[in-house]
């Protein structure tokens, strides 16, 4: 098994355990390369809640591929909590949103992280 394969595993195992919590109705993952709590505070003023960055110091191909991979095993999770309880908008059109991640960056600089909200 890959190291990559490995890693997917255990965030995935992450994120199962974050949808048992009876609170969350919601929840999506996502990439970004600005701070968490600047990430928070945008996903704040659209009524997400929490913010848990799940791998970070990658570089920006790394950080999109896992993002990427993790959404496809989420809609690949037909009938789990992983599938029902992902963004409502997304899971119906089981679209693989790869972000652009914003501006290309230096390969060696790695400022990049996969991130679960959640509300």
């Amino acid at each position: 098994m890959s190291k990559l394969r490995k890693d997917l595993d255990v965030l995935l195992s992450t994120v199962d355990a974050l949808c048992s919590i009876p609170s969350m109705n919601e929840y999506l993952i996502g990439h970004t390369r600005l701070p968490a709590w600047q990430k928070a505070t945008e996903y704040r003023r659209v009524g997400f809640q929490h913010l848990a960055v799940l791998v970070d110091k990658l570089d920006r191909e790394e950080s999109l591929a896992i993002e990427h991979e993790l959404q496809r095993s989420i809609f690949a999770s037909i009938g789990s909590p992983l599938l029902e309880k992902y963004h409502k908008e997304k899971r119906d059109h089981r679209v693989l949103s790869r972000s652009y991640g914003g501006s290309p960056t230096d390969p060696a600089i790695k400022e990049c992280s996969v991130y679960i909200v959640w509300y």
